[in-house]
């Protein structure tokens, strides 16, 4: 298992591949009013290869090294040309 934490929210990464996120709800992808308290898994059907944890969003590598980001989008951390929250990883277009 790794682990990575930012600001607001922790993310573990086990060993199937499936990335688990507590913490801030926007930044764990979660749209719950409060504070998520337990490991959520990630939603997608991506498994993935490594993990890294931002202030108040996650990006993930899959086995393929597609980057795969959620989270809090407000100065386009996320990398996909947008500025909206993503709740599920989305792929982030190639450079």
């Amino acid at each position: 298992m790794a682990l990575s934490a930012g600001l607001a929210h922790t993310c573990g990464l086990v060993a199937d591949g499936t990335a688990f996120c507590w913490g801030f709800p926007q930044a764990v992808g979660s749209q719950a009013g409060s504070s998520v308290l337990s490991p959520l898994a990630v939603g997608g059907t991506s498994r993935f290869t490594k993990l890294s944890a931002g202030s108040n969003h996650s990006c993930a590598l899959d086995a393929t090294g597609v980057a795969w980001c959620w989270g809090m989008n407000l100065t386009g951390e996320l990398g996909d040309g947008l500025y909206t929250d993503r709740v599920a990883p989305g792929a982030r277009p190639a450079l």
